[in-house]
């Protein structure tokens, strides 16, 4: 690289030129002069070298010092090109006036001064220098960011404050399809669709459309404003992401299932434990009754058969019959309450049912539970409600709540009451169900229906017990779902149902 800063001497006499070369020696800064004899060859040199600074005369034959400079200034390239006139006869102001609107920084008259001349030429030639510097500084952090900006694995695009491309990267054009050239000055909206608030497309050159993330900001400290942005074809990740939230969504939908079975199972225990007195009773009394009528057979036989012992053997059968049916009655309604609840558990299906009696099954079914842990059931439905839904998940939500005030709302109090009332209107249940219990925390009422939450983890408690009753009632049952609790003061949720499903 030439470190010597370019001078151009121009005036139509050898002898000044050879002059002025003499006057410029031992500079503090290496200079190369180049020297022109007329305007024409100084305007030619113009257009080969960049030159710090031009000591011009004024008075020249075919075209004068003003007519070259005026040239000079016409070309974008030498219009900022500082001009020295030296002259020996431009001395009114009109004519000075005129040298610096023709770009003159400043005039010398003849005969020159030489500590002037070199004052002057240094101070313009410093300054060139400077510049020179700082363009090949910026030149090379231009080209430092432009490899920075080429190997970046993620595209960049660049845009002026009209959304016009200034800059594209190789990523960028492996991303979209176009070439560097191509999209240069075009809209970026050409490959960036608008946003539409919660994803971001683009369109490939073929017209494929895909998902991106834009990470745009503002380029600091630019006028008029210019931006920059990273984008990132995400359209696998999003495919990853849709397909790890379906494997969430099965292996939740499976635990749910899991924790309904759970709670049958529970239920067909409690059921079969339930079923043992009056069973226990029917094989007791039918044992008894048996001997008793061989003995009174035995007694006709042999003739010891009197009247006493008849009347007396009749009440004691008639007695031990209506154990027996009140017995029988007791299994036959546990079964039916447990047959219509596991069927409707387990088969999921829609049909048409009374409100009452589909509430009143699953109380019967509870029965042991409740009474284990000394709670007791008001049950306030009127009969004749009939609901065209899923009974099924109507059972499930009961035993869910049911189950969640014994282990949390009624533990360390030893008994509880638990209420449950509906009303019709509008084409809908209101179904209120409340407890008498401790209550839930402000703090905690916002998240009993997330997944997974639980005061219990580590204790039996598996977090999913209002999950699911929140995902049946907006779900399948079409309905919502509200809390209501003060600490101390028990809950109440209160449901709202439509009497017949979409």
């Amino acid at each position: 690289m030439d470190l010597n800063i370019p001078v151009l001497l121009v005036d139509d006499r050898q002898e000044n030129l050879t002059a002025l070369e003499a006057l410029l020696e031992e500079m503090p800064l290496p200079l190369h002069l180049v020297k022109a004899m007329s305007g024409n060859e100084a305007l030619r040199q113009s257009l080969r070298h960049d030159f710090a600074v031009v000591l011009l005369d004024v008075q020249m034959p075919e075209m004068d010092g003003l007519e070259t400079a005026e040239l000079l200034r016409a070309n974008p390239r030498t219009r900022h090109l500082p001009i020295i006139f030296v002259t020996a006869g431009l001395h009114d102001r009109v004519h000075q006036f005129k040298g610096y609107e023709m770009g003159a920084v400043d005039f010398l008259n003849k005969p020159i001064e030489p500590a002037v001349l070199r004052n002057k030429v240094a101070v313009l030639c410093e300054l060139y220098a400077k510049v020179q510097e700082r363009t090949r500084a910026l030149h090379e952090s231009e080209r430092r960011l432009r490899m920075v900006i080429d190997s970046a694995s993620e595209a960049f695009v660049a845009t002026d404050s009209e959304d016009v491309v200034t800059d594209w990267n190789h990523a960028a054009e492996d991303l979209f399809g176009w070439r560097r050239d191509e999209m240069l000055g075009q809209p970026a909206g050409k490959v960036l669709l608008p946003s539409d608030g919660c994803s971001r497309r683009a369109r490939h050159r073929s017209g494929r459309e895909f998902d991106v993330e834009v990470s745009q900001w503002q380029v600091p400290q630019s006028q008029p404003p210019a931006f920059a942005a990273l984008v990132r074809d995400i359209t696998q990740r999003k495919e990853a992401e849709e397909a790890r939230r379906c494997e969430l969504r099965q292996a939740l939908q499976q635990i749910v299932e899991q924790e309904k079975m759970a709670a049958l199972g529970s239920i067909v225990a409690g059921v079969a434990h339930e079923l043992n007195t009056p069973v226990g009773n029917l094989v007791l009394l039918a044992s008894t009754l048996r001997e008793r009528v061989s003995e009174l057979a035995d007694n006709a036989l042999a003739g010891k058969l009197t009247r006493s012992c008849l009347v007396q053997a009749a009440g004691e059968c008639r007695d031990a019959s209506e154990v027996l049916v009140r017995s029988a009655d007791r299994a036959r309604e546990l079964i039916e309450s447990f047959k219509n609840v596991a069927v409707d558990q387990t088969s999921r299906r829609r049909r048409q049912f009374d409100l009452h009696s589909c509430l009143h099954d699953i109380l019967v079914t509870l029965g042991r539970m409740m009474r284990q842990a000394n709670v007791t059931a008001e049950l306030q439905v009127p009969p004749g409600v009939l609901m065209d839904s899923y009974p099924g998940h109507l059972e499930q939500i009961l035993n869910n709540l049911i189950v969640n005030s014994i282990l949390h709302g009624f533990e360390g109090r030893g008994c509880g009451k638990i209420s449950i009332a509906a009303s019709v209107a509008d084409g809908h249940v209101r179904l209120l169900y409340s407890d008498d219990g401790a209550g839930i925390a402000p703090e905690l009422q916002q998240k009993i229906f997330e997944p997974f939450f639980s005061t219990k983890v580590g204790s039996g408690g598996s977090g999913l017990g209002m999950y699911i009753v929140n995902n049946l009632v907006c779900g399948a049952l079409q309905g919502s779902v509200s809390l209501a609790s003060t600490p101390g003061q028990g809950v109440q949720f209160e449901f709202r149902l439509p009497l017949t499903v979409g």
